[in-house]
């Protein structure tokens, strides 16, 4: 570990007013300090370097709003870290919906999907309301016509909510930052987190889940808030471009 690193994330584990609000959170300041090391540690020497010059107050911030949330940082992608000039930012990974929304006590299953040209996709309503879709596996580019989700509950209901490329197109040219970077380079992933987000209105409330949507719908800018990335190179790549 850098001398930089210990020197960081020394003065954070001795924040008394950090760890005073994480404990009123039920949150081990000690266990949020590991975990945050071993995410700084899983990081290139450039991106670590940059995430460590953020301000204190801006990685004191972060933390919290992961532990608000209930997820901790990690090389998984649920949640990342990521500097944005010289403020940290808390960024949640389509995986870190996906673990909210399984934490619920009623749930069984969270996914979403997206449907390309070319694969079989018929949906049925009724009293037994059921998707079928079967993936045209041949390779070569393809074209997305839908995206869709479903939720499956311990009782075996199921809810689902199915977007054509229309109204995903729509609620891109709708949001706040319609050609950013994280939906010039991950629109499929983006598109799978706009459909996501409407399975909200079937699920039991649940705190971490609601702060969570709220952090992604407005508190950051979009550019940082809903990207989703798929390696560290991917994040380095929209860190650059957001200087």
């Amino acid at each position: 570990m850098s001398e930089k690193t210990i020197t960081v994330l020394g003065e954070l584990a001795a924040s008394d007013s950090l760890k005073r609000e994480l404990c009123g959170m039920d949150v081990m300041a000690s266990k949020m300090i590991r975990c945050i090391s071993l995410y700084i540690k899983s990081l290139d020497e450039k991106l670590a370097g940059r995430l460590l010059s953020c301000t204190k107050e801006s990685l004191q911030v972060a933390i919290l709003d992961c532990a608000r949330i209930g997820l901790y940082p990690s090389s998984r992608g649920n949640v990342y870290l990521i500097p944005y000039g010289n403020k940290c930012k808390v960024m949640i990974g389509y995986l870190g919906m996906e673990e909210l929304a399984l934490r619920n006590p009623a749930i069984m299953k969270v996914q979403a999907r997206l449907v390309y040209a070319g694969d079989e996709f018929r949906v049925t309503y009724g009293s037994d309301d059921k998707i079928i879709h079967v993936p045209d596996l041949t390779s070569g580019e393809k074209t997305i016509i839908y995206a869709y989700a479903f939720l499956k509950f311990k009782n075996n209901t199921e809810m689902s909510e199915i977007m054509s490329i229309e109204e995903l197109e729509k609620a891109r040219q709708t949001s706040k930052s319609p050609d950013s970077p994280a939906w010039k380079n991950w629109r499929g992933e983006m598109y799978k987190k706009v459909v996501m987000k409407r399975l909200k209105k079937h699920i039991p409330y649940d705190d971490n889940l609601s702060e969570a949507l709220t952090l992604d719908n407005g508190q950051f800018n979009e550019v940082v808030e809903t990207a989703t990335v798929n390696s560290e190179e991917e994040l380095l790549k929209l860190c650059d471009k957001e200087e």
